[in-house]
């Protein structure tokens, strides 16, 4: 499937064959990085050497070679492969100062076999947000002088922030009245991290985990019963800030909204269908296209959430797994977009990993040659289903 060159002034109708955004790290990358020691929730103003240990010139020569394998595999859009980034959240958190207050919470992953991992929830806003820098804008200047084929720069969903223990009462009431007025602070950032970023010449833009899988996994949404929160207002906040995110987005610019179930080390955090939700994501959001995470139907549950999508809005089939090193089939694949197409029309339809190899530096326990075979059969299949584009 021919990737297409871009034009800076059309966006793309549909993108048929997606990758998600981050890549595996090469070895010599990791240990450059690993060596600066950089703190993933201060602010890098860079844009040089400027410790002098030649990182960024060692990511310029990386991102270089990657940028040249994703457009080997046939896919429809690159990206960095955030190289640049120790974590996903890192094009936020390197953006703004005030995330001073490590979480008290964590996060439970789990994996095959009975793997349970505890990680570090998101930090806890201690002061006033201040936007000191632009690493998306960064990032897209770099693939604008790279390349002429459509790239995408990825951001976190605003709703990412409404999950619990961001705002702190005690804490962060000291310069926000309550957790709405930080969320509209932070959706008042990201437009301008957009903005700027689209000037850079980025053409696609991706948001990523908002909450919505937070919203159905069982476990969380009694949590919050519990505690006494009101679901439904939650879910409308989300709508809001997710849409208010990109309601300035030119339109020449392709959005993407990835909704992630959580991606570390290959392992989860969500489980849960997403019928609750789906009315009012998959009706309701301006989105161009939905990347959703589908590669377990039993924990993720069934494509029946696919009726509620909007016409003229895509939904991206998350069908191939980055978390595991077992390449996928096309009678698997096909087999899964022909059950999809029960209840959408397969034209609303395409295809991607169902989220990125390497969300966090490190990566999934995956090799580097079974993620490009797994890009090459993205493709493969998308332009065996959709010959036309």
């Amino acid at each position: 499937m021919a990737t297409q060159p871009r034009h800076l002034d059309a966006k793309p109708s549909v993108v048929r064959a997606e990758q998600v955004g981050s890549l595996l790290r090469p070895p010599a990358l990791l240990k450059a990085a690993d060596a600066r020691n950089h703190n993933m929730h201060v602010a890098r103003l860079g844009g040089s050497d400027d410790n002098g240990d030649g990182l960024e010139s060692l990511e310029d020569t990386f991102i270089s070679e990657a940028i040249a394998r994703q457009l080997a595999t046939g896919i429809g859009v690159i990206s960095d492969g955030e190289f640049r980034r120790l974590l996903y959240t890192e094009s936020f958190y390197a953006s703004v100062t005030g995330f001073d207050r490590p979480s008290e919470r964590t996060l439970v992953f789990r994996g095959e076999h009975g793997r349970v991992v505890e990680a570090p929830a998101h930090p806890v806003v201690a002061k006033r947000l201040e936007k000191v820098a632009n690493p998306p804008a960064e990032e897209a200047r770099y693939l604008a002088s790279m390349t002429d084929r459509l790239f995408k720069v990825t951001i976190p969903a605003a709703s990412k922030f409404l999950i619990p223990g961001v705002f702190r009462p005690g804490i962060s009431d000291a310069d926000y009245a309550d957790p709405d007025a930080l969320l509209e602070h932070i959706v008042a950032i990201e437009q301008e991290l957009i903005a700027e970023t689209v000037t850079a010449g980025a053409r696609y833009i991706q948001l990523d985990f908002p909450l919505y899988t937070y919203l159905v996994d069982p476990d969380r949404r009694a949590q919050l019963e519990t505690d006494g929160v009101d679901v439904e207002r939650l879910l409308a906040r989300c709508i809001e800030a997710d849409s208010a995110v990109v309601s300035k987005v030119p339109d020449n610019v392709y959005t993407s909204l990835h909704i992630c179930r959580g991606n570390y080390r290959s392992m989860w955090l969500y489980r849960g269908a997403l019928d609750p939700v789906a009315e009012r994501v998959f009706g309701e959001l301006p989105y161009d296209s939905f990347l959703v995470e589908w590669d377990e139907v039993g924990r993720d549950g069934d494509y029946s959430a696919l009726r509620y999508l909007a016409p003229g809005r895509v939904v991206s089939l998350g069908l191939v797994s980055t978390k595991s090193a077992r390449l996928e089939t096309w009678d698997h694949l096909l087999a899964e977009i022909d059950s999809a197409s029960r209840y959408v029309d397969v034209q609303q339809l395409a295809l991607s990993p169902q989220c990125g190899f390497a969300s966090e530096a490190s990566g999934n326990l995956i090799d580097s040659d079974t993620q490009w075979r797994k890009l090459e059969l993205v493709a493969e299949t998308a332009g065996a289903v959709w010959p036309n584009g």
